[in-house]
């Protein structure tokens, strides 16, 4: 499936789409620090409804437009130092931006780590890149 043809999932959680609002989740809002459901990341991934959050890391339900199968993104938001903009672009507070880019290189340690620690066939990490002044990752779902 290309992807200039319609999107045919729920951007929220990506169910078969239906006429309507979504039966399966009601096309939940995000708050205004996370991404917005139907953002698209470097030109694959399309982020859906917010999974969870900690205190540095905020992850999403997501689809891969190349593969059409669901994902995993977890996105490097630190609350503490950043905030997102309207374009949905993570900004640094003034004067941290060290602590900020120490953050993004510790993040994609821990990822890389994870990813190297996998089995060779289970590989759960597919994609790691820095966006939006921020980074993400992007692995199989652990959910359903």
């Amino acid at each position: 499936k290309g992807m200039d043809e319609r999107f045919d999932r729920c951007i929220y959680c990506f169910a078969p789409r239906q006429e309507g609002v979504c039966p399966a989740c009601g096309e939940p809002a995000s708050a205004a620090w996370q991404l917005r459901p139907g953002m698209i990341l470097k030109g694959r991934y399309m982020a859906g409804s917010p999974l969870s959050e900690t205190a540095e890391c905020i992850h999403y339900r997501g689809w891969d437009l190349v593969k059409d199968v669901p994902v995993e993104i977890g996105e490097f938001y630190p609350k503490a130092l950043v905030t997102r903009n309207a374009a949905g672009a993570v900004v640094c507070a003034a004067g941290r931006e060290a602590e900020l880019e120490a953050g993004k290189q510790a993040f994609f340690q821990r990822v890389k780590l994870f990813y190297d620690c996998a089995s060779p066939n289970s590989k759960a990490t597919l994609d790691f890149f820095p966006r939006n002044g921020t980074c993400y990752y992007v692995r199989k779902p652990r959910r359903p």
